[in-house]
């Protein structure tokens, strides 16, 4: 059996269970997107000019710092709720196999795992690779090697993970959004200079969004 597992509370016994991966995989992403937006809200308060930064070399730093930030929180997190703000949206939660809570170096080794395993040290194009090969086995063998002796549980859908969804989309957007803003102001702020119409033009459209 494997450890994805869903108790039902009526029965207490273990129905067949669910393969989500593109839940998990969203569900990370989120948690990853929610702690880039507060970097880039506390770094526009110190450095407006370095938040709106969009060279490659910064945004391989924001990973890396994202990341860092995960490692600080997610433990925590699992450790007392069993699940992120992520999995809490996309009906996903880790526990041991007698239901208790993971404990923080449990959570931090499990995450540790996830970073070389899953996600190939966020190197670019090659954690894409990593994240391939990790949904082969996953659709196979219906677990992952940072699960092996725990439960994560795969709640069927509901309304709230489609709200999940939603809040992907809406990050997606912001995030390319502000990016855009982010160079505008870049560029008007390197030179003592009137803003063009279509500058104006364009930053009035986003304002609306």
């Amino acid at each position: 059996m494997t450890t994805d597992a869903i108790l039902t509370t009526e029965t207490n016994e273990t129905q067949t269970p669910l393969k989500a991966p593109w839940r998990r995989f969203f569900a990370r992403s989120l948690d990853l997107g929610l702690l880039a937006t507060l970097l880039n809200l506390c770094l526009s308060f110190f450095s407006p000019m370095k938040a709106s930064n969009s060279s490659f070399a910064w945004t391989l730093l924001e990973t890396y710092l994202c990341w860092l930030f995960l490692f600080l929180l997610e433990p925590l997190f699992l450790s007392k709720w069993g699940k992120t703000p992520g999995k809490w949206l996309f009906g996903l939660s880790v526990h041991q196999k007698d239901g208790s809570l993971l404990t923080r170096s449990q959570a931090f080794e499990r995450l540790v795992k996830i970073f070389y395993v899953g996600e190939g040290y966020a190197i670019p194009f090659y954690s894409l690779y990593r994240n391939y090969k990790c949904y082969e086995i996953y659709t196979e063998e219906g677990t992952l090697p940072w699960d092996n002796d725990l439960c994560y549980e795969v709640k069927p859908f509901r309304l709230r993970s489609a709200f999940g969804y939603i809040v992907i989309v809406l990050f997606a957007g912001i995030f390319m959004d502000g990016r855009y803003v982010g160079m505008m102001v870049l560029v008007n702020t390197e030179e003592v200079r009137e803003w063009t119409r279509s500058e104006r033009s364009s930053i009035s459209e986003l304002a609306k969004v």
